[in-house]
């Protein structure tokens, strides 16, 4: 298992529980890290489900493709956060899967989970958790960032970025990408980005995006 004592998402991803023991051990032995590239994918829509994948480190984008060529993103996840779930239903991923900035991301196969958590009560719970954080996922992106004027749902995006980041520190998703997010045109959300700046909202540093303490609140109705 690739450098799991020092992980910060040691207490609360998909291998936390992982006692002792030859299925234990498996589990453990099965599990790869992969650093990516911005804009890298991890798995793609339509690809039959293998691997269950954990983010480690950075921001990882899930993204549908319509019939029409329309992109839409449908979630943004960050440390410790589960996709791939599919995969322990035997059926194919339901999205791409791609890098924000640099990410580092923990992969399972699939079939190593499901001994662990048929003999292992703890194991089978843990990943029931992950089945829902990924729903509550799923109602944020549909009650927080579908709803409201762009520069509401701008901010509850920037302040759940920073939330799920140590830190506070997030790379910002392109302008693009965050149009994709929120139902906005990507000159919305550049204009918005841009007006947050020049009130001192967000400020930069060093490639990283952080939000200024007591600022931007009155966005978040």
């Amino acid at each position: 298992m690739p450098a799991c004592a020092a992980c910060p998402t040691r207490g609360t991803c998909l291998f936390t529980g992982l006692g002792e023991g030859p299925l234990a051990d498996g589990a453990r032995a099965s599990v790869t890290s992969r650093a990516l590239r911005l804009a890298e994918q991890v798995e793609r829509e339509g690809q039959p489900g293998l691997r269950v994948h954990v983010v480690r480190q950075g921001t990882v984008k899930l993204q549908h493709q319509h019939p029409n060529g329309h992109v839409r993103i449908v979630r943004l996840l960050g440390p410790g956060h589960v996709f791939g779930l599919e995969a322990l239903l035997h059926e194919p991923y339901s999205h791409d899967a791609a890098a924000v900035g640099q990410v580092t991301v923990c992969s399972a196969p699939s079939a190593a989970l499901l001994t662990w958590a048929d003999h292992d009560p703890q194991a089978y719970a843990n990943l029931m958790r992950h089945w829902k954080a990924n729903v509550d996922q799923a109602d944020f992106v549909i009650d927080s960032l579908s709803t409201g004027t762009a520069r509401e749902r701008v901010w509850r995006l920037l302040h759940h970025l920073a939330r799920h980041q140590p830190g506070g520190a997030f790379v910002a998703p392109s302008r693009a990408d965050m149009g994709a997010l929120l139902g906005l045109t990507t000159e919305t959300a550049s204009r918005t980005m841009a007006a947050f700046a020049r009130e001192g909202v967000l400020t930069e540093r060093r490639g990283l995006m952080y939000l200024t303490p007591g600022r931007g609140h009155a966005d978040a109705a």
